[in-house]
């Protein structure tokens, strides 16, 4: 008997621990999430039988969100659990939750995912850029739509250039936009897959909510912080080797978030088309090429 109770806590511990480990490593991963956007989604108790849920958005960026809430005995609105868009620096309600029958016990549990960017915008697939780097420097396109692709192959990295840069070359803005979200503290780079979470970057994003990725950058080389408003062509840090990469290079991509038919949220890079010269001439982007940024 004294056996029996001994394996039985034994096996509680041992879930216990398992359990511990579990939500901590959730709540790490669900807190550094949440620290590059600041957003969040709370409930508000109005009366004994009424919540309200509250989306607050304290970051620079747009954000599109999806909540879910279930549990028993309770009433919400019919579109409480579609996909939401909030923009920069603000707070909304959702819904209003509430008890069906009066006399009865009720409860209820709230989750939510969120993206930056705004399904319900529609990206400027003309917009020319200027290419992202000072002007006078010249670089060899190492992965390209049209050519080999190596690593550009998920939906969000599909349309993706890579430009070859010695380290320390100067990185500029593509575009004007918003600084939401960056990373300079890493310092090593390696083709490994335990480095995929490990580049510095610069997301910024345009008046389209169309994001650009700039990824690689030097450590501790970023000249921008988050809530800037960035002008094109201006220096945003320099180019590196750090992360996923076999070599120093920068890479540069823009997304946009869509939503699926059936209801699913995916971030997706778009065709991207450079300028060169005033007044602007379309450059060409071919794998193997090279292109030399040339503005007044």
């Amino acid at each position: 008997m004294l056996l029996r109770i001994y394996a039985s806590l034994n096996l509680l511990v041992k879930h216990s621990l398992l359990f511990m480990l579990l939500f901590c490593i959730l709540t790490t991963a669900e807190r550094s999430y949440a620290f590059k956007h600041d957003f969040k989604v709370e409930s508000i108790r109005i009366s004994k039988s009424e919540f309200k849920l509250i989306a607050i958005n304290d970051s620079p960026a747009t954000i599109t969100f999806k909540t879910s809430i279930t549990g028993t005995n309770i009433r919400i609105g019919a579109t409480a659990n579609s996909a939401h868009v909030i923009p920069p620096h603000s707070r909304r309600e959702i819904t209003r939750i509430e008890r069906d029958v009066w006399n009865l016990s009720y409860k209820f549990h709230h989750d939510y995912k969120f993206w930056a960017g705004d399904i319900s915008f529609s990206p400027d697939r003309y917009y020319l850029y200027r290419l992202p780097f000072a002007n006078g420097i010249q670089s060899r396109i190492s992965q390209a739509p049209g050519g080999t692709l190596t690593t550009h192959l998920q939906p969000n990295s599909r349309y993706a250039i890579d430009f070859n840069l010695p380290e320390g070359t100067p990185v500029v803005a593509a575009r004007t936009g918003v600084v939401i979200a960056l990373e300079n503290r890493f310092t090593e780079g390696r083709y490994s897959q335990e480095m995929l979470d490990k580049a510095n970057y610069i997301e910024i994003m345009h008046q389209d909510r169309s994001i650009a990725l700039y990824t690689h950058l030097s450590p501790h080389s970023n000249l921008v912080k988050i809530g800037q408003t960035v002008p094109a062509g201006k220096i945003i840090g320099y180019s590196g080797n750090t992360g996923f990469s076999g070599g120093p290079h920068l890479h540069f991509a823009v997304t946009h978030l869509i939503e699926h038919r059936d209801g699913s949220i995916v971030r997706e890079s778009l065709p991207i088309k450079f300028f060169n010269h005033t007044p602007p001439r379309p450059v060409s982007i071919i794998d193997g090429s090279t292109v030399t940024a040339d503005y007044p």
